[in-house]
């Protein structure tokens, strides 16, 4: 027997994994995050890749343990046949100054982001600094440029952090709160919004970023300009969509490359219909969680579709850096 689990070493979950294989004698199946999210997806619509087939996911989500130590959450994915899969592309990482305490309070990513986008002049402009003690601003601000800080590229940091810059919900009394805030926000806006010109890719680097400090200083100029939020929120998940199919073109796939979109950050709707739209208009198929939650609720299917293939092709999971044909 196979017992599937989670690959982060500390959730309750995984130790409880480990005690299952140890009593029944079975063989315990760590499995990333991610990988999960995006099997999950794929084995709904049926789309799972047969040996010699691949589909490819974009999983966005708040935090998942990553093989390199670091919490992922904004991934492009690639899985094939014989469960060999590989990381093509990113959200940019984003500090986590204080740790744990910014998951809390997202206005500490958000001055952390502005700080690496050389915009920390932007902040005294915005709605957060209205509603987070200067002292504690420019506490942040300051050690911003401390080494040592956790790095996290979960696209539920990146906006949350835009819900607190525009002042929704600068600390989350629910998990995802300023996320929330920030699409309902968007939700508000009148009429279409266009993604902003300004913001391009960056060029180069070993693994392809969405760039998210400096978008997260976009919205910020736009809101310090006197820019409506609800427009400038709008705006982001626009200009969001935008850079991740522009992003995902750089991937130069072939057109009709079947996409399955996970995590969390799917339950917005604005988020989810509107990169399905962009990676359509390209000409790529689309798979988005329709009987199964998009987030966690749904990844203990994803790790058993994962762990019966496992056991069905004689095959393990695994990172590998070569393209998969």
């Amino acid at each position: 027997g196979i017992v599937a689990c989670d690959a982060h070493p500390d959730y309750p979950s995984s130790w409880l994994a480990e005690s299952l294989a140890r009593r029944h004698g079975a063989r315990l199946l760590p499995l990333q995050h991610h990988l999960a999210h995006v099997a999950a997806v794929a084995a709904e619509h049926g789309r799972f890749p047969e040996p010699g087939e691949r589909v490819l996911g974009i999983a966005l989500d708040g935090t998942g343990w990553g093989p390199d130590g670091s919490a992922w959450g904004g991934e492009w994915l690639e899985l094939d046949g014989d469960l060999g899969w590989r990381r093509l592309a990113r959200l940019e990482p984003l500090l986590l100054v204080g740790g744990e305490a910014a998951v809390r309070e997202p206005w500490r990513v958000a001055v952390a982001a502005l700080v690496a986008a050389g915009e920390e002049h932007l902040l005294a402009a915005t709605p957060v600094a209205e509603l987070v003690d200067g002292q504690r601003l420019r506490s942040v601000v300051r050690l911003a440029g401390d080494p040592g800080w956790p790095l996290a590229s979960g696209a539920g940091r990146l906006f949350e952090a835009a819900g607190a810059l525009l002042g929704l919900a600068p600390v989350n009394r629910w998990e995802g709160e300023a996320a929330a805030r920030l699409e309902a926000a968007a939700a508000r806006a009148r009429g279409p919004i266009a993604a902003w010109p300004e913001l391009l890719l960056p060029e180069g680097g070993a693994l392809p970023e969405l760039p998210s400090a400096r978008l997260l200083a976009a919205a910020a100029a736009r809101v310090a300009a006197g820019e409506d939020p609800a427009e400038v929120a709008a705006g982001f998940h626009a200009t969001f969509c935008r850079l991740a199919a522009e992003l995902t073109a750089r991937l130069e796939l072939p057109a009709g490359t079947v996409f399955a979109l996970g995590g969390g950050c799917l339950v917005n709707r604005l988020l989810g219909e509107g990169l399905a739209t962009a990676l359509e208009a390209a000409g790529h198929s689309v798979l988005l969680p329709r009987a199964l939650p998009p987030g966690d609720g749904g990844l203990s299917y994803g790790q058993a579709v994962v762990a019966a293939v496992a056991a069905a092709r004689g095959v393990e999971p695994r990172q590998v850096e070569r393209p998969i044909v």
